[in-house]
């Protein structure tokens, strides 16, 4: 169930408190929503709202109400003025210049919001180095990562290359062997066949010689 609207006097009422406390947030949101901004309380010999909180000595809430056009020549009652109810130097001074003092509160929060936008930046360039060092950590990571797998491939590749000069030069000196028995069979045979031929000359000789005896 929706909140039943606060009737004029109700929200009148709330800032009157609001001036009080010195609570220029909620003040702020009662004048946005409404609420008069020179509202008197009636239970209170007609003070306004920034009588209140100018006897309270709410120095925010004053310059907050007088931003939003509060009159500073109200009176109570017993026609009391706003001015008569300052209590210290600093708020007599408030009243006898306000447009000087709101310009101290302008000039105020724009050094606020200039200190704010210094802070949003050097929190960007803070995150901003973050993420760029992230990202060097990262590409130097990548980086080692190739470099480890390139130098395994490097390795697999240097290897398998002596596994096959290995397998070459086994086969070569095999082939050598097989070429050096063959050669020596070769000359074994060379050397039985000229001794068979010395043999048989031997017997041709021989057999010659006996001819001619007979």
């Amino acid at each position: 169930m929706a909140a039943t609207p606060m009737s004029t006097d109700e929200m009148g009422k709330a800032l009157w408190k609001a001036a009080e406390l010195g609570d220029t947030r909620a003040a702020a949101q009662l004048l946005d929503a409404g609420a008069p901004v020179n509202w008197q309380n009636k239970a209170q010999y007609g003070y306004s709202v920034l009588m209140k909180a100018v006897s309270c000595d709410q120095p925010h809430a004053v310059r907050l109400l007088l931003d939003r056009g509060a009159d500073l020549e109200a009176r109570n009652t017993w026609g009391r003025s706003i001015s008569e109810s300052a209590k210290t130097e600093a708020m007599r001074a408030i009243l006898k210049h306000p447009v000087k003092h709101l310009q101290a509160t302008i000039a105020g929060l724009r050094a606020q919001l200039v200190g704010r936008q210094k802070r949003s930046e050097e929190a960007l360039a803070a995150k901003q180095a973050e993420m760029d060092a992230a990202l060097a950590a990262k590409q130097a990571e990548m980086d080692a990562a190739l470099a480890a797998k390139q130098a395994e491939m490097d390795a697999a590749l240097a290897a398998k290359q002596a596994e096959m000069d290995a397998a070459l030069a086994a086969k070569q000196a095999e082939m050598d062997a097989a070429q050096a028995m063959a050669h020596a069979r070769h000359s074994a045979t060379a050397v039985r066949a000229d001794n068979l031929l010395l043999h048989l000359a031997d017997r041709v000789t021989a057999l010659e010689r006996t001819a001619m005896e007979l």
